[in-house]
């Protein structure tokens, strides 16, 4: 049930920001909000003992001058039907269809090392060639990769990483000497 929920939050942040025309602010407003969030505040957000209107105040005197009137109203909502621990999943939900809507592929990325923004830039170039539609990629060190990518985009997987490589030529070595 819990899915369904921000399923449907997501949706309606959706179709407020289509209706007027404001996707791509809440998105950037969005995620301004979910990177300023302590965990501390999301707890006292969230917590059923702080009074709604403690809560929606708090909120304005955090965010009233950073975010749009409609997503601080949106927030509110959530806070009066008590849906507010909903809020990351449904701004999830709100991203998945502003990527349908845009043709907006997401590819996560895998490095064994951090990649300087160059590297990022040719790689993101490269998928957008690849897949033939804009690519918004999410950055991730995984240092048992050894060296090279891991990328998953849509339903694909590409592995060129050092440690795949090794895992096929283990599998053949063994393959062969079982024969």
């Amino acid at each position: 049930m819990a899915g369904l929920v921000a399923k449907g939050y997501g949706e309606a942040l959706f179709e407020i920001g289509l209706e007027c025309n404001k996707l791509d602010q809440f998105k950037q407003e969005c995620h301004v909000v979910l990177s300023t969030m302590t965990p501390e505040l999301a707890k006292v957000l969230n917590h059923p003992k702080v009074r709604k209107q403690e809560k929606k105040e708090l909120l304005e005197k955090i965010y009233g001058k950073d975010i749009d009137h409609l997503l601080l109203n949106y927030m509110k909502y959530m806070i009066d039907k008590n849906r507010f621990v909903k809020f990351k999943d449904a701004v999830e939900e709100f991203e998945a269809l502003y990527n349908n809507h845009f043709h907006i592929a997401v590819a996560y990325v895998a490095s064994a090392v951090e990649l300087d923004e160059n590297e990022k830039k040719r790689v993101s170039e490269m998928l957008e060639q690849k897949m033939n539609q804009k690519v918004e990629c999410r950055w991730s060190v995984d240092k048992a990769l050894l060296a090279g990518l891991r990328i998953k985009i849509n339903d694909q997987i590409l592995d060129n990483s050092a440690a795949n490589r090794l895992a096929r030529l283990r599998e053949e070595v063994v393959n062969t000497a079982l024969q």
